[in-house]
């Protein structure tokens, strides 16, 4: 977490800030994880962060096309061309399928490159390939444009030029009119209905040619429909449009969103009866018709009036629902008109399906869900009665569980089984049993006149998800286990087993949308979904979209949901867990619904559509996360309950605290390991190595609670307890009881400590000590103690990989130390490449879920932050948001961190409306979790209040500094370090309100603090002196500002010598300060060491080296050394000028200033011509009115009278 407060400067004297060379500017970072990686590649590029890969060119074309969408959108234009009275032209028909497509594809690419930013910050649409950087901004441009122009180009040459300017127009309304307008204004929704309306008209022009009667008839009934069917699927969307910043009526104004579509449900029943009316279809069509729109006007009804709570969720589904069953089944009669080859008209009557108007066929809504035929229809409507005498039926009958056991008797035992996936068993048992009647097997019982059989079939109450490629008897024994820890009784328990359930000799594609509806309504019924998790590590299931797809049928459907493991897969987790609590992490990093994969593209695309859209993934997978966590916890309770002998009881309990530690629950820790402290006693002794650790453990709960007083007794206690038989548990020990320290604010105490840990020497000799010296070394970064850090942690690296390897995770955690001490250091160079590295090895050894990865690539992006990289760090920090939602839940505290995060990049990039409410929730969030005083809670505290002050909000921000001041001097002390900054920070906030003597107050408070306890020289002690010094000056005591200023100077020369930047600057601060006090000779000498030191350090050609070059002339120039002044001020002229723009302003500057010299030594000639090109320039740059221009036209005119 971090908290940092730039700072600015007004003075035209001034040199342009980089980041952080301010010494009164505090940055605290971190990122609460270990991780692991791997340097095998040097080269920066190389190990640069890259978003993955979403696969090959056609995927990602079809993504960014919105395929299914357009393919939709086809078929309305089918419709319209179908409906013409003309005969049809399959050259034509295709010409026209093909250039519509294009076209639709090139609107969708421009939306979605448009919208990206905005499209990241909503749920359903966070995933797409602009948001997930999987393609770059100009690729989809290229794309759209490319797509647009073999569309409308099509249309043009092959169907007739009136279709291919229809085809632009849509481009340019959806593109360029509909999509800035969503962010404006709610008549976007009507531009898009029109955008909706259009493809069916092309179809008809397509056809017939013109524009006439019908093609408006067609349009004008799509466009009327649209408006009940986007508005009911809009409600549900609405929380996200408003967050995103879209004007939509079902987040602007709900009441209107629920009247417009009862106005345009009134609409549709004189706008269809024009379709008899001019000929189009027969007066059959009216009746038909108002089904139709009857059915949609009373669920518009029912919308009026409901504009907020769950009644109105509920309503608008059940709209959206209806309206897309109605349409998908309605059929009716159209006239049909041909001519033939002698051009006499001919009339038929046809049966047609209804134009299927779907949600895709509606622009705004932006949703892919197929539509269906009227057969698919009756297919649907034939599974939903049940008819278990046809193979196509798919029913919710299942069989009880101790009857497949009886089956695999009857199939020769188990032994005949042993090794056979549930494939093989199909093929070698199930289909032969089957293939007389070609029913599955439930249905083969139930029609059988056998009663014995029949009565077995049930209707079932577990739906069991698991992966063919399973071995079945490892899938049984899954399903047994979790019968026995459930209490379930196999005779009576009655499951959903596909390869018993559905017939395995009908296995024809089924439509998407029967998926949709007779199988989530079959799931719905059932009301549990078991998924069989195998192996623990990598779950095969959800490496497989129809799993991923039944999972989501069970989020859907609210049924429950229950994860299952076989005996013996059970335990090796829990083994794996006895060995190391922390693997569980690597089960969280192995869960990614996003990830799976399908045999069929095409499903993979429908499925993952559908799941974007509604749920999403991270809805799914805290749904496996949360019930696998759960069994977890249930498991561990039953391997201690379970234990033969009361030691291994204990190591289960043991484990069973860590976890809830691990998993943020301490109170739940606290009090597990709190009688363990007494069991382990009363078994082991007081002095046994497993008593010792657990009051350890108990320790460290402690330190994550921020109570550090009882975390430091811990520790004292197991040092006294273990009297040093274990010397590497006794340094571990020892090193925790430094962090105590520490965090307690007595440094001196903590580096004794950790001196003492390094006295024998062992250090040097023993890798398993290395790890106090590396925890010494970060203590010594915390306390800004550079120069003591750099060679521990350099030791450190060096001898984990000379021993372990650069790979090994031990290795890596010490590359992301000395990464983050480079990093405070502002060596970004070697910093990046190891926290590039740190990313990139844990991404191959642990994937991009991982803890470890996460807290890696977070502080990576720290380091972007501190470049300015502000885009760069944005990506990072949102992928850490979503994957620590998905992996660990949105309240816990490393997502509330990477919120914060997130909030301060937002902030820096001047995103203030969108930053604000991120900073907010995770303060709540944090005070929720932890309670107001944790230090997480006061750090969040405290960068909202950082965030407050700079928009200027200095009450809410005072509120806050003054809220955490309370807590830390409570907690912690007055003289505690961060109570410290506490103080400075509410300090800068009185100054800035103009309350003077209350800041003068608590910065000399704060100032005699840091000297009493980290000394004069302190870099935190030197922060106040320049914030005091600067505040003495603004009371205009120049006195008390000069001395407190020389001792800012002197203080950084000896903390980080001449050529430091932070040096550099407080030498130019206080010339300022000579400056504006008219002292100029005490200023020359700062800008003089300042600008050689400058030269040395960044060069002669750096911005910064030319602003103090500046400053010194300028000196000069006052003090009446002219000849110094114009060689100087001509030598950063000359450098500015072969910078070109990058130098402008300096430029300006030099140029002013040379200019009035040249004045005020009667050079009329030099001075007019240096100041022409100065007004020229600041007239550009600044414009007329500027006053830095005024002044300089001021001069001009003085100088003219004198010429004349």
């Amino acid at each position: 977490m971090r908290t940092s407060k730039p700072t600015a400067s007004t003075s035209p004297f001034h040199p342009a800030k980089l980041p952080s060379s301010d010494p009164t500017t505090s940055i605290n970072k971190s990122s609460a994880s270990l991780d692991s990686s791997s340097l095998d590649d040097p080269s920066i590029d190389a190990l640069r962060w890259k978003a993955a890969p979403t696969g090959s060119f056609v995927n990602q074309f079809l993504e960014l096309s919105k395929a299914r969408l357009a393919a939709l959108v086809v078929l309305t234009t089918m419709a319209g061309y179908a409906m013409a009275p003309m005969a049809v032209s399959l050259p034509i028909l295709l010409a026209t399928t093909t250039g519509t497509a294009l076209c639709v594809s090139s609107a969708n690419a421009l939306n979605q490159w448009s919208e990206a930013p905005f499209d990241a910050q909503m749920k359903r649409t966070k995933s797409r390939l602009l948001v997930t950087h999987a393609m770059s901004g100009p690729q989809a441009v290229g794309i759209g444009l490319a797509s647009g122009v073999a569309g409308v180009a099509t249309l043009y040459t092959l169907v007739n030029p009136l279709t291919a300017a229809l085809g632009l127009a849509n481009i340019v309304l959806y593109a360029g009119v509909y999509t800035p307008m969503k962010r404006f204004t709610i008549w976007n929704t009507w531009v898009g209905a029109l955008v909706g309306a259009i493809p069916p008209i092309m179809g008809w022009v397509a056809c017939t040619g013109s524009l006439d009667a019908g093609a408006l008839v067609m349009g004008s009934m799509l466009f009327c429909w649209q408006f009940p069917h986007f508005n009911a699927l809009s409600w549900n969307l609405r929380q996200d449009y408003a967050k995103a910043g879209y004007h939509m009526m079902s987040a602007v104004d709900p009441a209107l969103n629920a009247r417009v579509s009862l106005r345009y449900a009134l609409a549709l029943f004189p706008v269809s009866a024009l379709a008899p009316y001019l000929g189009m279809t027969s007066w059959m069509f009216l009746g038909a018709s108002s089904v139709v729109n009857g059915a949609f006007l009373v669920c518009a009804v029912r919308a009026v009036g409901v504009v907020d709570g769950v009644q109105g969720k509920e309503l608008s589904l059940n709209l959206y629902l209806d309206m897309q069953k109605i349409t998908r089944t309605t059929t009716t009669t159209v006239t049909h008109r041909s001519v033939d080859q002698s051009g006499a008209v001919r009339t038929q009557t046809r049966k047609t399906s209804t134009v299927a108007v779907s949600v895709a066929a509606c622009p705004q809504a932006d949703n892919e869900i197929q539509g269906v035929s009227s057969d698919e229809a009756d297919t649907v409507e034939k599974d939903a009665e049940g008819d278990m005498s046809d193979p196509r039926t798919f029913s919710i009958k299942g069989l009880p569980l101790a009857h497949i056991h009886s089956l695999i008797e009857t199939w020769g035992g188990p032994s005949s089984l042993e090794g056979l996936t549930t494939t093989d068993v199909c093929v070698r048992f199930l289909k032969p049993l089957t293939v007389e009647s070609g029913l599955s097997l439930c249905a083969q019982y139930y029609t059988s006149k056998n009663t014995a059989l029949s009565s077995l079939v049930q209707n079932a109450t577990w739906f069991i998800s698991h992966a063919w490629q399973y071995r079945f008897l490892d899938v049984i024994g899954a399903i047994d286990n979790f019968a026995a820890q459930e209490g379930l009784d196999p005779a009576t328990t009655v499951i959903w087993f596909d390869l018993f359930s559905n017939s395995q000799h009908d296995t024809a594609s089924k439509p998407f949308t029967w998926w949709e509806t007779t199988f989530m309504n079959a799931v719905k019924k059932i009301g549990n979904v078991v998924m069989v998790i195998q192996p623990w590590s990598n779950p095969i299931p959800l490496t497989r979209v129809w799993c991923i797809f039944e999972l989501y049928a069970s989020t859907a459907t609210s049924s429950s949901f229950h994860v299952a493991m076989t005996p013996t897969e059970t335990k090796a987790f829990m083994a794996q867990l006895l060995d190391s609590a922390e693997s569980y992490y690597t089960v969280l990093s192995s869960l990614r619904s996003q990830n799976a994969k399908s045999f069929l593209e095409t499903d993979r695309l429908a499925i993952f559509a559908l799941v974007r859209e509604t749920v999403g993934f991270i809805a799914l997978d805290r749904l496996v996360l949360d019930t696998l966590l759960e069994w977890t916890f249930r498991q561990l309770k039953q391997f201690s309950e379970k234990a033969e002998t009361c030691e291994e009881a204990l190591c289960w309990k043991v484990v069973l605290g860590t976890f809830y530690y691990l998993m943020g629950k301490n109170s739940e820790a606290e009090q597990l390991l709190l009688g363990l402290v007494g069991q382990c006693k009363d078994v082991f002794g007081e002095t046994h190595i497993q008593t010792i650790n657990v009051l350890h453990k108990l320790g460290v709960n402690y330190l994550a609670q921020a109570r550090y007083k009882e975390a430091e007794q811990q520790f004292l206690l197991c040092i006294e307890s273990s009297d040093g038989a274990d010397a590497v548990a006794s340094i571990n020990f020892s090193v925790s009881l430094a962090t105590a320290y520490s965090r307690l604010g007595r440094f001196n105490e903590a580096e004794a400590v950790y001196k003492s840990c390094l006295q024998d020497g062992k250090i040097q000799r023993d890798l398993s000590t290395l790890a106090p010296l590396s925890s010494f070394g970060e203590f010594y970064v915390d306390q800004k103690r550079y120069a003591e850090a750099e060679p521990m942690l350099k030791q450190v690296l060096e001898a984990r990989v000379q021993a372990l390897g650069k790979t090994h995770p031990i290795s890596v955690r010490s590359m992301k130390a000395l990464g983050k001490l480079y990093l405070q250091m502002e060596k970004f160079d070697e910093a990046e490449v190891l926290l590039l590295a740190a990313v990139e090895g844990n991404q191959q050894a642990f994937g991009d879920e991982h803890f470890a990865t996460l807290g890696a690539m977070n502080d990576l992006a720290v380091l972007y932050d501190e470049q300015r990289l502000f885009s760069k760090a944005e990506q990072i920090y949102v992928k850490c948001v979503e994957l620590r939602t998905a992996t660990i839940g949105e309240f816990h505290p490393d997502t509330l961190l990477a919120k914060c995060n997130l909030a301060m990049n937002l902030q820096f990039q001047y995103r203030n409306a969108e930053a604000e409410p991120l900073f907010d929730a995770s303060v709540e969030g944090f005070k929720k979790i932890l309670g107001l005083l944790h230090p997480d809670t006061l750090r969040t505290m405290t960068n909202a209040a950082v965030f407050y002050e700079l928009d200027e909000q200095y009450e809410k921000a005072g509120i806050l500094y003054k809220q955490v001041l309370d807590a830390r001097t409570k907690m912690l002390g007055l003289s505690h370090a961060s109570t410290l900054v506490s103080m400075s920070s509410l300090a800068d906030v009185y100054n800035a309100e103009g309350r003077k003597q209350e800041a003068k107050e608590l910065y000399e408070s704060c100032l005699e603090q840091r000297i009493a306890t980290v000394g004069p020289h302190h870099l935190d002690t030197l922060a106040t002196t320049k914030s005091l010094a600067k505040l003495a000056q603004s009371l205009g005591d120049a006195t008390a500002a000069e001395s407190l200023f020389l001792n800012l100077v002197d203080g950084l020369k000896i903390t980080l010598g001449l050529s430091d930047r932070k040096t550099m600057d407080a030498m130019n601060e206080v010339g300022l300060f000579y400056i504006s006090k008219q002292q100029f000779s005490k200023a020359e000498p700062l800008f003089e060491t300042a600008l050689r030191e400058s030269k040395h350090t960044l060069g002669s050609n750096h911005l910064y080296t030319l602003s103090l070059m500046n400053n010194l002339a300028f000196v000069f120039k006052a003090q009446r050394k002219s000849g110094e002044a114009k060689e100087t001020f001509n030598k950063c002229l000359d450098t500015c000028n072969a910078l070109g723009e990058a130098a402008t302003a300096i430029k300006l500057r030099a140029l002013f200033h040379l200019g009035s010299l040249h004045e005020s030594l009667g050079e009329i000639e030099d001075a007019e011509k240096v100041l022409k090109v100065c007004y020229e320039g600041q007239v550009e740059m600044l414009g007329l009115n500027h006053p830095q221009t005024l002044a300089t036209q001021s001069i001009l005119d003085r100088l003219h009278p004198i010429e004349c």
